[in-house]
């Protein structure tokens, strides 16, 4: 990393934050009186004036991230105030011009290709300005303003968000995630760390400043129309620490564990196609000529399995993840004593032979398996369904649960709660 992208990346920059609003009509005509001082006389413009003076205000001296890419902001289902991509480039420039912010451009490194993207900071002259209108925190900001809680992106690399059409089942599933969220808000998210020589905790981080949303893969709607049924996982900040970090959550100040839904997606599957779970103990043994093939590789092969559309595709894809072509190998040691697992394995046995015995083992859901990519996303919503279930479940009691994919974070006295619901692996109620 350049030195150059090093002094960029020092001070992280807030996110520009599209979703913030305030209703008072004194601080609308402080921002009209800005635009036409300073030259814009379009509604677009000064609709994109306010968001950003919005995002400088609450910034202070801290950078904003204000890319001057022309992605544009998403369909008014993500965009509340309807701000145009050239209107906020508009208004940007004339703060610049008049010396109300400072910018510096974002670039790439040409050796590296690493990002740095444009960022902006209020100038003395626009904090000036903020104190003489008497801006103040205690005034009526939401934050959350029409906040989107399900998402619909576009399936390729720029994952642009699309638009979609609600259904009852949508808007149920809406309006359970806003319950959901105002559950994590009013709870206390905490990590703490333990006092070697004492033994007592102490609080060094909260978490709060997340929106749990549902995010889905747009594909071609399916045979009944549904098209919020591919993808659908969750996600929030918790899930980004490692599993020796987590166990130092604490909600509401109490100690917390974290349960796994066991072979969650091969699981899920058995219960969409009978019912129940898989019927004879753990559904990734695999034994092949007398040789018990390492669990790791039984997972890693049924996930290939379920987002490809043939055997040696699947094989391919299970070679390039275990023997990866890099020539400065950075991976840890836990995933390289796992690809001298794989070798060892693939001197007696070969990846086709681990497919085929997968297919043989798991016949009742077979048709699960290469179907290529949309079908995979389709099994994920199968399993996001069912963690979201889950969620249902303990909001409706007012009680916090936390979700890393397939795994749950309760306080400890709920651990009996979770265990019973995760045995039953219950489909989502909607409708």
């Amino acid at each position: 990393m350049s030195e150059a992208v090093k002094l960029r990346k020092k001070h992280k920059p807030n996110t520009l934050n599209i979703n913030v609003h305030n209703p008072d009509k004194k601080i609308e005509q402080d921002v009209m009186s800005l635009a036409r001082e300073i030259g814009i006389k379009r509604p677009e413009s000064r609709n994109a004036l306010m968001v950003l003076l919005f995002n400088f205000y609450f910034s202070g001296k801290t950078r904003v991230k204000t890319p001057l890419d022309k992605k544009g902001f998403g369909p008014k289902r993500y965009n509340p105030h309807k701000m145009g991509d050239a209107a906020y480039r508009k208004a940007l420039k004339c703060l610049l011009d008049n010396g109300y912010i400072k910018q510096d451009k974002g670039f790439k490194e040409m050796d590296t290709w690493e990002g740095v993207t444009t960022t902006s900071w209020s100038t003395a002259k626009l904090r000036k300005f903020f104190v003489d209108c008497q801006w103040s925190e205690s005034r009526s900001w939401n934050f959350a303003y029409q906040n989107e809680y399900i998402l619909l992106r576009e399936n390729n690399e720029k994952k642009r968000l699309v638009d979609y059409q609600d259904t009852p089942q949508s808007n149920q599933m809406r309006e359970l995630l806003e319950r959901y969220n105002e559950l994590l808000w009013d709870t206390s998210i905490t990590l703490v760390k333990k006092d070697k020589k004492t033994g007592l905790e102490d609080e060094y981080k909260e978490i709060y400043d997340f929106i749990i949303q549902r995010k889905f893969i747009q594909h071609r709607k399916d045979e009944y129309g549904v098209e919020l049924g591919y993808g659908g996982r969750m996600y929030g900040p918790w899930c980004s620490l490692n599993s020796r970090v987590r166990k130092h959550i604490r909600l509401d100040g109490e100690k917390t564990i974290e349960l796994d839904l066991p072979a969650s997606a091969i699981n899920t599957l058995y219960v969409v196609r009978t019912g129940a779970k898989y019927p004879d103990g753990d559904p990734y043994y695999l034994e092949i000529n007398d040789l018990e093939i390492p669990r790791h590789i039984v997972k890693k092969t049924l996930n290939i399995m379920f987002n490809t559309d043939s055997k040696k595709t699947a094989a391919g894809a299970l070679d390039n993840y275990y023997l990866p072509n890099h020539f400065n190998d950075t991976r840890s040691k836990d995933e390289l004593q796992k690809s001298k697992h794989y070798i060892a394995v693939k001197g007696f046995i070969r990846p086709l032979d681990i497919i085929n015995a997968i297919i043989e083992k798991h016949q009742t859901v077979k048709e699960y398996f290469l179907r290529g990519k949309r079908f995979g996303d389709r099994i994920t919503w199968y399993e996001s369904d069912r963690v979201l279930e889950i969620i249902r479940r303990f909001t409706d009691r007012n009680i916090p649960i936390l979700t890393v994919y397939d795994s749950f974070i309760v306080q400890e006295k709920y651990q009996e709660n979770l265990e019973r619901l995760m045995e039953k692996l219950n489909p989502l109620r909607l409708g």
